[in-house]
């Protein structure tokens, strides 16, 4: 008596078959990104851009600030770890509150994170054409 398949055949992986000598090997996207339409996942290829570009931009924000500022070191901890753009907006604050002890350029870096954050987050950040003196 033949024993019962624990994994039923529409389950399994299709077989891949070796490459006949002289045939190219089929480096086709397969898996997750197969059964979904162009548009969207180009769309999907640009939100994981913008999520490691806003990562970027809070790791060099942090490189760039004074390493004796209580905090940062789990600050860099935290955004290195971080997965997900939710991720980085819940640490924003932290990261501002380390960039207004920053005299020289942390004007400048607020503000070049708020864009990064924008790009992520759209309509979250509206100029307001006042300044701080």
């Amino acid at each position: 008596m033949n024993p019962v398949p624990l994994v039923p055949a529409i389950d399994r992986p299709p077989a891949r078959r070796p490459a006949a000598p002289g045939e190219p090997r089929n480096y086709t996207v397969s898996g997750g990104m197969r059964n979904i339409a162009p548009t969207a996942q180009l769309a999907r290829i640009a939100a994981r851009r913008a999520f490691v570009e806003t990562k970027q931009a809070f790791m060099q924000v942090l490189a760039t600030t004074d390493a004796s500022a209580p905090g940062v070191d789990w600050l860099r901890k935290q955004v290195r770890s971080a997965q997900t753009p939710e991720d980085l907006w819940l640490l924003r604050s932290a990261v501002f509150e380390v960039l207004r002890h920053d005299a020289l350029n942390g004007a400048r870096l607020r503000e070049s994170l708020r864009r990064s954050l924008d790009g992520v987050f759209p309509g979250t950040y509206f100029a307001s054409g006042f300044s701080t003196l």
